[in-house]
């Protein structure tokens, strides 16, 4: 035996442990038994743990088991030793023993620290029986889930075989009214389906008819390259044309559009092709007519082109005969375009570039010109109306001149200005014309003024020494009355004829020094209320006996009420008489002068009209003109000056209004536009 282990057993100078209960035998009696009774409880136990471990390879922890069993069977052989002791004092052993069982027990405890969570989350009997149940009720409802799926299943097969059915019968009417020609042959070509367009193209017979029987049965004539692209197709290959002619068995010209491809069965295998063809015959005929027409239309536009040059020289002919030019400019681009009289009309060349807007404002026209033209521009981009105006221009040489400028803009379809087009004519020999006209007009004006006031003082004398005259042979013609009727009554009339005479020539007289002050600037004019309705009645009323004396009925026409008008009643009073007067003598028998006021929101309008007269447009554009009379007009033989007109228009712009005149079936008008208050 070992040194160590002879050691460890042997007694030494110890007593055994019954001494220390002084032998006494019923305490003695009592550890022996007790420690004899524990150890044999420490071995059964970690029996039945190594056995309930053994048998149950399921249970968590089982290495927990037995480090139990292992800490019991130590605690038991310390009891053991203690039975031992009381007779044999191998204390040494004893210690040893009880060393090993504290390892044992505290490598249990440090095992089960960790092991304690997850030992208390282990479920306990209550709950392993409710989740037993919730696990028997999941069962219970997988199993009813199964046998609906199972029920389900089978309805499902039953419709998918109606809808396979359905879809079967969808398909065959799908290709029997398809538009294009659709047929499917299996491998040997044999028919399986075909569309009517099919059966209608080919002329062949009834789809019914068809069905199970070869291609080449049906078309025994079937030319070769079409049995070869049968062949290839069913090899797999898929083939198509655009555009095919074929002359049926009538004769008939044919154009169609086909492709062959091949159709697979399940597993894989090509189960036979699908052919479609389209007639293509009246989109072929429309198209070589529109080649016809393209053919045509391009001739007519060789044509055309050829006019529009031709044109458009001409135009260029024409634009500097008449020294007009065009323009355009593009507002997206900016690009300013100018005809060759463009430039002609500037002194510039017409190689050289288009200057810019704002350097052709600068230099080529004076400063306030340039600021007309910028406003007429402005305002035409922004309320996209057209402008029309005289300009003074300043050549490339120096000179200067003068164009009536147009131009319009061009609107998109959003109505936004994207283009401006215009045209510039040469008026300088105009405007040299009218600068001259209007000399001569003042020279005339002023000679006419001039002979005016010569011929006043003349005419005036006259008409006293016819005055005086007519006194003289009011005391002598009673006299001369008794001896010679005929010749008294020939003076009276040569009389006559001088007094009117002499009265007309002082009319004309006062109405051109009226129209020469009047232009002059130097008129007056006495501004106080006027009671219109009271006043056109007083007026139109000294026209009554004139009008019925020749036939002719005048009528007054006046509302309710009218605001009391602000200018000179003395110069509206010569007006009115004057438009009355021209009424009464231009109006033919039967008809009427209607006289008519009407109030508007700033202006009175008097309109004087009579009816059963016509002034044609040419004529009615001059009627306002000086020595003006309208040709043929005077049923009464009357005579004018032709004054009196263009004097009441002057008077009336004078007072802020405005007159003018219209003419039409009704008759002739002549319209007053007064202010109520002038300015």
């Amino acid at each position: 035996m070992p040194p160590f282990l002879q050691s460890l057993l042997s007694s030494g100078p110890f007593i055994p442990h019954g001494h220390c209960y002084l032998w006494q035998t019923p305490l003695v009696g009592l550890h022996l038994l007790s420690d004899v009774f524990i150890a044999l409880a420490y071995y059964s136990i970690p029996i039945f743990l190594v056995a309930f471990s053994v048998k149950r390879k399921d249970l968590p922890f089982r290495w927990l088991f037995w480090l139990f069993g292992a800490f019991i069977v130590s605690c038991g052989t310390t009891h053991w030793l203690d039975v031992v002791t009381l007779w044999y004092p191998v204390y040494w052993f004893s210690g040893g023993v009880k060393a090993v069982t504290a390892l044992v027990s505290v490598a249990t405890v440090m095992e089960l620290i960790p092991l304690y969570p997850k030992a208390l989350a282990l479920p306990s009997p209550a709950q392993l029986k409710a989740i037993n149940q919730q696990l028997e009720q999941e069962i219970e409802e997988r199993k009813a889930v199964e046998a609906a799926l199972r029920e389900s299943e089978q309805r499902n097969a039953e419709l998918s075989a109606a809808a396979l059915k359905e879809k079967d019968n969808l398909l065959n009417l799908f290709a029997q009214y398809a538009p294009a020609g659709v047929v499917m042959f299996d491998d040997q070509m044999r028919y399986l389906m075909a569309s009517q367009r099919w059966i209608d193209d080919y002329e062949l017979e009834p789809v019914e008819a068809l069905i199970g029987r070869s291609h080449y049965e049906v078309r025994p004539h079937l030319p070769e390259p079409w049995k070869q692209v049968h062949q290839r197709c069913l090899a797999g290959a898929t083939e198509r044309c655009e555009e095919d002619r074929f002359v049926r068995a009538d004769g008939v010209e044919k154009f169609i559009r086909w492709e062959v491809r091949p159709w697979y069965q399940a597993a894989g295998d090509v189960g036979g092709i699908i052919m479609f063809s389209e007639d293509i015959t009246e989109q072929k005929q429309a198209e070589r007519a529109l080649q016809q027409l393209n053919t045509e239309l391009e001739q007519r536009v060789v044509e055309r082109t050829a006019e529009l040059t031709a044109l458009s020289d001409r135009l260029k002919e024409v634009q500097e005969i008449a020294r007009i030019g065009s323009w355009e400019y593009d507002l997206l681009t900016g690009q300013i375009s100018w005809s060759d009289e463009i430039f002609r009309i500037f002194a510039l060349s017409p190689e050289q570039p288009v200057p810019s807007y704002e350097q052709h404002l600068r230099e080529n026209y004076l400063p306030e010109e340039a600021a007309r033209l910028q406003a007429a521009v402005t305002r035409a981009l922004e309320q996209r109306e057209p402008y029309e105006l005289d300009l003074q221009i300043i050549r490339a040489d120096g000179s200067t001149g003068w164009i009536l400028g147009k131009g319009k803009p061009i609107v998109n379809e959003h109505q936004q200005v994207v283009r401006l087009v215009g045209t510039a004519l040469d008026i300088t020999e105009r405007k040299t014309l009218e600068v001259e006209q209007q000399h001569l007009v003042q020279m005339k004006d002023e000679f006419l003024s001039l002979v005016s006031h010569e011929l006043r003082s003349p005419l005036a004398s006259i008409k006293m020494a016819i005055h005086l005259l007519e006194i003289k042979l009011g005391q002598v013609l009673p006299v001369l009355e008794a001896e010679n009727q005929v010749q008294c009554r020939q003076i009276q009339q040569y009389l006559n004829i001088l007094h009117q005479q002499c009265d007309q020539e002082l009319e004309i007289v006062n109405n051109l020094l009226d129209l020469q002050r009047l232009e002059a600037g130097g008129a007056t004019k006495t501004i106080a209320p006027i009671q219109v309705l009271e006043w056109v009645e007083q007026v139109a009323s000294a026209y009554q006996e004139r009008a019925q004396e020749r036939q002719q009925q005048l009528q007054v026409l006046l509302p309710p009420s009218v605001p009391d008008l602000h200018s000179d009643c003395e110069i509206l009073t010569s007006v009115l008489r004057e438009l009355l007067t021209n009424a009464c003598k231009y109006t033919p028998p039967g008809e009427t002068i209607t006289v008519q006021v009407e109030p508007t929101t700033a202006n009175i309008r008097i309109m004087v009209q009579n009816s059963g007269s016509f002034i044609p447009q040419a004529e009615l554009e001059r009627i306002f003109d000086k020595f003006y009379r309208v040709p043929g007009g005077d049923p009464w033989k009357q005579g004018g000056t032709g004054l009196g007109l263009a004097l009441a228009k002057k008077q009336v712009e004078y007072l802020g209004g405005s007159m003018r005149a219209e003419s039409d079936a009704r008759g002739v008008r002549f319209i007053l536009t007064l202010p109520i208050e002038i300015v």
